[in-house]
C-alpha cells in the first residue's frame, strides 16, 4: 500500500496561446471500438452506519495528473485577464438551508487514512440526499438531515477488498428511469504486497428501485487500454481513467475519463496522457441488469497537437421537451448526448470552448450500436488558470506544531477543466475556475457559460447564449458547480476564501436572463485549512490540495442543492483540530419555488 499514490513531478513550459478558430464540426475519434460491460454482483449501503476500523494510520495525498502539462503549442493572439465587477456578498437567505456532510474523519475512519482533497459527489431525489466523498458514501434524509446509511467504505459498497485503489465518486438520480447511478474509478492492487497490478476499471452502480437504500447492481468497464481483454491499445498503457464523469440522455449512459499511464500514480516510469476517453452504453439495459455493449471513443483530437480533455457529459432532468437532448427535426427517438470541454492547453488564457455530441443514441440498445461523436469549437469569454487562493489567518495547530512552525497556506484552485454540465431549457449550463483581476491583484473567480446546442442532419452547431463571471471583492471563488431546474432557475455552488473568509461554502442564483446574482455564504468556515498537503514537512509547497470539484443537483420539487468543501467548526466523532487534515463538506439547499430575494440579481 506504500506505493499506491506518489507525487507526480512534471516539467511544464508556459507557452504562447493557440489562435482562436472558427466553429466547425469535425469527426472526433480516431479510435472507436466496443467492449462488453461486466456484471460484478449486487450490493447495498445498508440502513445503519458502517463499521469503523480501529483507527487512522496514514496521511495520503491523491494527485490528479495534469493532462495539459508539457503540451506544445504555436503562437497566437494575446488575451487580457478578465476584470469583472465583483458581486455583492449578501446576508443569509431565509429560504436557503444546509448541513454538514462527510468530512475527513468520516472518510478516514472508513479507509484507515486521511486523504486530500475531497472529491465531491451529490445527488438528491425522493427525500434522500446521497453524498460520495473520496472513498466514503452516505445517505441522508433530505428534510431532517438525519444520517440514514453510512458512512460506508466505497470498496465495501462496490464489492472489492480494502486494498483496491478507488477514487472520484459521482452520483446522479435519473428521473426518466427513476434510478440512482454511482460511479468511481478503480486500480487493481495486490492485497498481499500492496503493489499495483497494472489493470484498471470504471465501476458503475445502478439501484434496483428509486431508493438509494435498495440494492444496487455493480458493473465494470475495463479501462486498462493495453490491448488486453478487448481494450484499445494505447501508448504508455496499461492506463487508468482519471476523474471519471457521467451523464445520461433519453437512451444512453455516458462515462468519460482522462487517461494516464498507471505509472502516474506509482512513479515507476514515463507518464503518458492519452486525453479523454468516452464510453457510451444503453441506459435501459443497465437498469434492466443486462450488461450492454460499450462503445469506446479514444484518441480524440481537438486542435493541432492537442487531444481533447475532460469531456463533461450533460445531466438532464427530463422534466419537459426542453430538457430532452434531441435533434431539431422532431426525431426525438434518434437521441443525442451533449458534452462540453475547455481548450486552455497552455495554462495561460483562452477564449474558446468545445461542444460535443454523440448522435443516434437510440442504437445503444442494439448489440452493435451505431453512434458517432462529433465536436465543434465556439468562442467564449476569456478564462485562464487562477493563482493559489489565500485564506483568512487563524489557528492552524498542525502547521504550528511543525519544526519550524508553518503559517496557514493557500488553497489550490486546480486548472480550467470544465466543471459539471446541466442540460435544461434546451441549453447547456456549465462553468470553471478562472483567474480574475481586481486592480493590480489577481484572484480566483468563476466563469459560467450558457450554450445553445443544435444537432440535426448529422451536424453539430452551438452558440453562446449568455456568459459571465462570479467574483468577490478581495476574495477568491473556487470550483463552481451548476445545476438548473425545469423552470430555468439555477444555482452555482462553490468555495469562497480570502482575507475575509476562512474557506466557506457559498452559492449564487443563476438564470438565462439575469446571469449570476449576489453571493450568499451559507456554510461559514470556522478555521483555516490546516491539511498536511500544505506543509513542506509533508512534501507540500505552501499550497494545499482543495476541492478538485464541487457538485450540484436538483430534486423532484425543483429545489436546488449543492455540496462543496469548507472548514467546519467541529469534525465528526469529536476529533480535534491538528490531526493532519480538517476539511469538511457542506450540503446546501435553495428553495427555488419561493421568492428568495427580490434583489438577488445585481
Amino acid at each position: 500500500m506504500k506505493n499506491r499514490i506518489a507525487q507526480l513531478v512534471v516539467f511544464a513550459a508556459l507557452l504562447a496561446l493557440v489562435g482562436a478558430t472558427n466553429a466547425t464540426a469535425q469527426s472526433a475519434a480516431n479510435q472507436v471500438s466496443t467492449i462488453q460491460l461486466k456484471h460484478l454482483g449486487t450490493s447495498s449501503l445498508g440502513n445503519t452506519p458502517g463499521a469503523v476500523p480501529s483507527g487512522i494510520t496514514t496521511l495520503r495525498v491523491k494527485n490528479h495528473p495534469d493532462s495539459d502539462d508539457g503540451d506544445q503549442t504555436g503562437s497566437g493572439a494575446q488575451l487580457s485577464v478578465p476584470g469583472p465587477a465583483p458581486k455583492q456578498i449578501a446576508n443569509a437567505n431565509p429560504n436557503a438551508s444546509g448541513f454538514n456532510g462527510l468530512d475527513v474523519i468520516d472518510q478516514g475512519l472508513q479507509s484507515g487514512f486521511f486523504l486530500e482533497p475531497p472529491d465531491q459527489g451529490l445527488c438528491v431525489a425522493n427525500g434522500f440526499v446521497f453524498e460520495g466523498v473520496n472513498v466514503a458514501l452516505a445517505v441522508y434524509d433530505a428534510s431532517s438531515h438525519k444520517l440514514l446509511a453510512g458512512p460506508v467504505f466505497a470498496n465495501t459498497f462496490f464489492g472489492l477488498d480494502a486494498a483496491q485503489f478507488m477514487s472520484d465518486p459521482r452520483c446522479f438520480f435519473d428521473t426518466q428511469v427513476r434510478r440512482w447511478f454511482v460511479t468511481i474509478l478503480q486500480i487493481d492492487i495486490d492485497p498481499a504486497t500492496g503493489g499495483v497490478t497494472n489493470h484498471s476499471h470504471g465501476l458503475i452502480a445502478v439501484s434496483t428501485t428509486d431508493s438509494p437504500l435498495s440494492t444496487f447492481n455493480i458493473f465494470s468497464i475495463d479501462t486498462t487500454d493495453d490491448g488486453s481483454n478487448g481494450t484499445q491499445n494505447h501508448v504508455g498503457c496499461p492506463c487508468f481513467g482519471d476523474q471519471p464523469l457521467m451523464g445520461t440522455d433519453a437512451n444512453g449512459f455516458f462515462y468519460t475519463t482522462n487517461e494516464f499511464s498507471i505509472t502516474a500514480l506509482t512513479g515507476g516510469g514515463p507518464v503518458f496522457s492519452n486525453g479523454a476517453q468516452v464510453y457510451a452504453l444503453s441506459k435501459r439495459e443497465l437498469v434492466a441488469n443486462v450488461a450492454p455493449t460499450v462503445v469506446h471513443f479514444g484518441d480524440i483530437p481537438l486542435t493541432a497537437g492537442h487531444l481533447a480533455r475532460s469531456l463533461q457529459p450533460a445531466l438532464s432532468l427530463f422534466n419537459g421537451e426542453g430538457d430532452r437532448e434531441s435533434d431539431d427535426h422532431g426525431s426525438h427517438d434518434q437521441g443525442v448526448e451533449f458534452f462540453v470541454s475547455h481548450l486552455n492547453f497552455t495554462h495561460t488564457l483562452d477564449n474558446r470552448l468545445a461542444v460535443w455530441a454523440i448522435s443516434d443514441t437510440r442504437t445503444l440498445d442494439q448489440p452493435s450500436p451505431s453512434v458517432e461523436l462529433t465536436g465543434t469549437i465556439i468562442s467564449s469569454e476569456v478564462y485562464g488558470d487562477a493563482p493559489p487562493a489565500t485564506q483568512k489567518a487563524g489557528p492552524n495547530p498542525l502547521g504550528a506544531s511543525l519544526t519550524p512552525p508553518e503559517p496557514e497556506g493557500a488553497l489550490s484552485p486546480g486548472d480550467t477543466r470544465m466543471q459539471q454540465v446541466f442540460f435544461s431549457q434546451g441549453l447547456l449550463w456549465t462553468g470553471l475556475t478562472t483567474v480574475v483581476q481586481q486592480g493590480s491583484n489577481f484572484l480566483d473567480g468563476a466563469a459560467y457559460f450558457v450554450i445553445r446546442p443544435d444537432f440535426g442532419g448529422d451536424h453539430l452547431h452551438a452558440r453562446m447564449q449568455t456568459q459571465g463571471y462570479i467574483a468577490a471583492a478581495g476574495q477568491n471563488v473556487l470550483y463552481p458547480a451548476i445545476a438548473v431546474n425545469g423552470n430555468g432557475d439555477g444555482i452555482v455552488g462553490f468555495t469562497i476564501s480570502g482575507p475575509g473568509f476562512f474557506p466557506s461554502a457559498a452559492y449564487t442564483r443563476l438564470n438565462e436572463d439575469n446571469g449570476a446574482g449576489r453571493i450568499h455564504v451559507l456554510g461559514a468556515g470556522a478555521f483555516p485549512d490546516d491539511g498536511f498537503t500544505i506543509y513542506p514537512q509533508f512534501g507540500g509547497n505552501g499550497v494545499g490540495r482543495w476541492g478538485d470539484y464541487s457538485a450540484a443537483a436538483v430534486d423532484e420539487h425543483g429545489d436546488l442543492w449543492f455540496a462543496t468543501e469548507y472548514i467546519p467548526a467541529q469534525l465528526s466523532n469529536g476529533f480535534p483540530q491538528g490531526q493532519g487534515a480538517n476539511w469538511g463538506t457542506f450540503i446546501g439547499k435553495l428553495n427555488a419555488g419561493e421568492d428568495q430575494d427580490h434583489n438577488d440579481h445585481d
